[in-house]
């Protein structure tokens, strides 16, 4: 199989974060069917999503070639997450090292375990800042975008959220509104917009995505009778966009 290139998210937020990055990159450039081929510098980020209380990640990114296959490729990477001490709790809880599976090649692919391009690079800055070090010119199979179109974009965009008909009912929910008195606390420029809008609600920066570019929500978007997971959801990918170094 000839060698494709990988692109691999790395993060971690308990213990000695800086050394598991570390670690993990020394398996990756050990590994017998992988070879490292650039790697960023870390970035100290706020969590996004998940338990309140989280300690902050560091967040890099990783090039590799590989002849593995991209399902291999991740079975090696969670072999890793392993062998470095990760303990799975609940979703998006604090981990010891986290490995994400970013791009394959030019690979369009979808299965129960995994997507890729991830679906969510594109609203993370803690996977494309480390990313524009060392890939700017990678270019997403889909969007036709490349990695620092992608970053020009969300760092120009309007930090505004459209809910439309949707705000009444996430008002009417004690949790959604402590959420929202939380994150408006913190909210980094973030504003609540109440006009209307025919889908569940729209993250303006994913306009192009959403409409011209024919691009989706991630799916693990819920529907409106989850309006907590639902605002928690949305409040994640609003953190993600932003730059939280």
């Amino acid at each position: 199989m000839p060698e494709t290139i990988a692109l691999i998210a790395l993060g971690a937020n308990l213990g000695d974060s800086k050394e598991s990055l570390d670690l993990a990159l020394d398996q990756l450039q050990a590994h017998s069917e992988i070879t490292l081929r650039s790697a960023s510098s870390y970035f100290r980020t706020r969590p996004v999503g998940g338990p309140l209380g989280q300690p902050l990640f560091l967040n890099g990114a990783a090039s590799v070639h590989t002849r593995l296959t991209a399902c291999e490729l991740l079975s090696v990477l969670k072999a890793m997450e392993s062998d470095l001490g990760r303990i799975r709790h609940e979703t998006w809880s604090a981990r010891r090292i986290d490995l994400d599976l970013i791009a394959y090649g030019d690979c369009v692919f979808e299965s129960e375990t995994l997507i890729l391009p991830h679906p969510r690079m594109t609203v993370r800055r803690f996977v494309i800042d480390p990313l524009m070090q060392i890939e700017p010119e990678w270019l997403h199979p889909q969007l036709l975008w490349k990695t620092e179109e992608i970053r020009d974009h969300m760092l120009l965009a309007p930090r505004n959220v459209n809910l439309g008909p949707v705000l009444a009912r996430l008002k009417d929910c004690a949790a959604c509104r402590l959420l929202l008195e939380r994150f408006s606390e913190v909210s980094d420029g973030w504003e609540w917009d109440e006009s209307s809008t025919s889908a569940m609600f729209e993250v303006y920066w994913n306009k192009d995505f959403m409409l011209e570019k024919k691009w989706r929500l991630p799916r693990f978007f819920p529907t409106l009778d989850q309006p907590e997971l639902m605002m928690e959801q949305l409040i994640a990918t609003c953190r993600g966009m932003t730059f939280l170094g």
